[in-house]
């Protein structure tokens, strides 16, 4: 027998709670926001093979995220750190993670970026603004 569907409920949030199942920090969850100012609170590393992604498919190389706060408040979710994320804080902070702790940076939403693996394609993505 089939369950009956409830009537359900009005919604009026942000549409990040529509992704929250999501443990990486995503451009839905900032979008809106315009330039974000965020303070490092760690690097971390998860080992080739120890992620699962929502598509079922392992991280086949060593996953760096950044995890970060505004204000006073932790993100629940991570930032996976690519190379055009991590350029610039490497610019303005060195090559030592470490030492980024406790520094800021300004992440924004880049609403027209190459779509990976889908030629032609585009999609949004966090970007961390230039730091001087």
């Amino acid at each position: 027998m089939m369950a009956k569907a409830t009537d359900g409920e009005e919604f009026n949030g942000r549409t990040s709670a529509m992704r929250a199942d999501n443990r990486w920090l995503g451009a839905e969850d900032i979008a809106g926001l315009g330039d974000l100012a965020v303070e490092i609170v760690k690097c971390k590393r998860y080992a080739i093979g120890t992620v699962t992604f929502q598509d079922g498919k392992k991280n086949k190389t060593d996953l760096f995220t950044l995890v970060l706060k505004h204000g006073d408040k932790e993100f629940a979710k991570e930032l996976i750190l690519g190379a055009k994320k991590r350029r610039p804080i490497v610019i303005a902070y060195g090559t030592v993670a470490s030492e980024w702790k406790g520094k800021t940076i300004t992440l924004y939403v880049d609403y027209n970026v190459d779509k990976p693996g889908v030629a032609g394609e585009k999609t949004w993505g966090i970007r961390v603004r230039e730091i001087t």
